[in-house]
């Protein structure tokens, strides 16, 4: 009996978590970068990266801070984009529809070849 009570509080503490989600997270959507097919830096720090079913994509500066990204965490991604090279691997990078400078954009094809985006959050592709 106490573990069907302990199950019972546990799904509702799992069912509250879900719903104090951020609505951020309905919209988001997620794509994949492969810096092993390019990734660069621009004249004025840009760092551009291969989005698959995109294209080239301008992720954040790495000389100013850039519709919400900072330059120090945009270096960290550079960083780590390197070292997913280095590994062959790819990232996931986390895109909504609402950031500044993704004009309503709601899928990885949607965001363009050549454009400039601002990604929210990066982590390895497993």
């Amino acid at each position: 009996m106490r573990l069907k009570q302990a199950l019972s509080k546990a799904s509702l503490l799992v069912v509250g978590s879900m719903l104090a989600l951020p609505a951020v997270a309905d919209a988001a959507f997620i794509c994949a970068a492969d810096p092993t097919k390019r990734l660069a830096v621009d004249s004025g720090g840009g760092v551009l990266v291969d989005i698959d079913g995109a294209g080239i994509i301008n992720i954040c500066s790495m000389s100013s801070d850039r519709n919400g990204v900072t330059k120090e965490a945009c270096n960290a991604w550079y960083s780590t984009l390197l070292t997913y090279r280095s590994m062959r691997a790819k990232a996931r990078l986390y895109f909504t529809p609402e950031a500044p400078g993704n004009s309503g954009v709601s899928s990885c094809t949607g965001l363009g070849d050549w454009t400039v985006r601002t990604p929210y959050f990066m982590e390895p592709d497993s």
